[in-house]
């Protein structure tokens, strides 16, 4: 009985050795610019960034926010979408989230595509193309998300 469990423990051990990355696992800090990608006008993301985390020689310090910006985290969700995070106090100006969150709805003008670093950086092998079109907004006490669906 006793090399049983032993055997079973080793087998429970080894189990996830060869499976897949947990989702949510890789939340990476990023730096975004509102606008389409041709001029960076309107709405959609116009740039995103990877933001060193602080202990990588930046001592924590984010991207500077203005009002066609956010500050904010990007991972990826149990069903391959990504999942955007941004704090309403410290990770977009008031003016932004008035002209670009407040809504409920997000409005992607043209279709986008993630930056190959930033996909990698939270798992994702692919391509991930954002689609033109509305996202929900889910507008929590302390944070709002954006859950887009590739």
């Amino acid at each position: 009985m006793k090399k049983l469990k032993i055997l079973l423990l080793a087998c429970i051990a080894f189990s996830g050795l060869n499976s897949p990355k947990v989702f949510g696992q890789n939340r990476i800090k990023i730096h975004t610019e509102f606008g389409n990608t041709r001029d960076c006008r309107g709405f959609g993301f116009c740039i995103v960034i990877r933001i060193p985390m602080p202990d990588q020689k930046n001592n924590g310090l984010t991207q500077s926010l203005d009002d066609k910006s956010f500050n904010g985290t990007v991972m990826l969700g149990s069903s391959g979408e990504l999942e955007f995070e941004i704090d309403k106090e410290t990770g977009i100006t008031a003016e932004g989230y008035k002209k670009y969150l407040s809504s409920g709805l997000f409005i992607f003008e043209e279709d986008f595509q993630m930056p190959k670093d930033v996909l990698e950086k939270i798992g994702y092998k692919d391509e991930f193309i954002i689609r033109s079109g509305k996202y929900e907004i889910k507008d929590e006490r302390e944070v709002i998300k954006l859950i887009i669906v590739g």
